[in-house]
Order: structure tokens, then sequence, then C-alpha cells
């Protein structure tokens, strides 16, 4: 018999603990840069946004090989205002501001595999800004990522990008990037409820 050693690189602990190490030395080069340029530092500080995200499908079920539609709502439960990119990845063939992770058996089974086109040229954005108790809500398909092809009672989380933008008309750049994060389950059934089926 014969043992194989573990490239350490191959550890995800390893590989995570150098990519941090890495992190940590660039700031200390690009702090070391500012100074010597004698140039002014800008450290990004939390603009204190708390929103609550909440994901469902639209219908109660779905057949196999129907298009299957999410609802996505973005509450702004906390006390300032908040602005953010609304597109600027959907020309092609899905809005890819979203991802998602889908998993069968109420979320127990295995992950779907992402079979979707990724592809996308940007694509128009618009500034949306939410005050304290505003909502924002979206529609996605997403059968552009899941091929749903057994019936079954999936768990899906949902992610939407947010690149955070100053409140202010005309002042566009990011001062925050962060997901609205949710989850919802999805039932998908092998025929319509009461549809004529026949043998041979």
């Amino acid at each position: 018999s014969s043992k194989v050693k573990q490239d350490d690189n191959d550890d995800p602990w390893h590989s995570w603990y150098n990519q941090l190490q890495q992190t940590d030395e660039r700031a200390e080069l690009l702090t070391a840069l500012v100074e010597g340029l004698n140039a002014d530092r800008f450290d990004r500080n939390h603009p204190e946004h708390v929103l609550l995200t909440k994901w469902k499908s639209k219908e109660a079920e779905y057949v196999v090989g129907s298009p299957v539609v999410l609802q996505m709502n973005i509450k702004n439960i906390g006390d300032v205002p908040i602005s953010f990119y609304n597109g600027g990845m959907q020309r092609g063939p899905r809005n890819n501001q979203f991802d998602f992770i889908c998993r069968r058996g109420i979320g127990s089974g295995k992950a779907l595999p992402d079979v979707g086109d990724p592809v996308n040229f940007g694509g128009l954005a618009s500034k949306v800004t939410l005050k304290p108790g505003d909502d924002f809500d979206m529609e996605i398909e997403i059968t552009k990522w899941f091929k749903f092809e057994e019936p079954d009672t999936y768990r899906v989380t949902g992610l939407f990008r947010l690149e955070l933008q100053p409140i202010e008309d005309g002042n566009w750049h990011v001062i925050w990037e962060d997901l609205a994060v949710g989850e919802c389950e999805l039932k998908i059934v092998a025929t319509e409820k009461g549809a004529a089926t026949s043998s041979e």
C-alpha cells in the first residue's frame, strides 16, 4: 500500500488562509504607497443600511418543463435611506445581478447544476433609492439557471447583488457592496391538477 500526501494548496482552509494573508500584505503595500505619494486615503465606511429580503414562488406550484418565476421583495427596515444600482448585467440570456442555489428534497438533497448561459454584455442601469419603510420588487425566471426535470419540493436560495451608491442625484460611485439574500420553497409537479391522463 502507499500513502499519498495531500498538497497543502489543495486544502480549502489553507487556501483561504493564504488569500487572507495576501490581502493583508496588499493592504500594507497600498497604505505605504498612499503615504509615499502624500495622497489622501479614503476608507469605506458601512452605510448603516438594514434590509429585509424575502423570496417566494409566484405560483403555488409549477409543472415540470414550464417556466418558473420567483418574486423578490427588498424592504428598507433601517433608519437611513439607501441607493443601489438596478441593472448593468442583464443584456444577455439572463439577468446576472441575480444568482441562485437550488436543492432538492426541501433543501436536504443535491444541488441542481447551473445549466444556463451566463454571457452578458452589461446593460442599462438606474439608481433605486429606498427611504426607510420603502420596498423594491422584482420577478425573475429561474429556469434560466436550472432545469426542473423531476417533481419535488425544492429550496431556493436567492441572491441579488447590491452596489450601494451615494443618495445624491448625479453622484455615481460604489460606496459599498452587499448581497440581498433570502430563501423560499418551490413545488414542481408532474402534471397540472385536474389534467386528463391516458394510457395505452
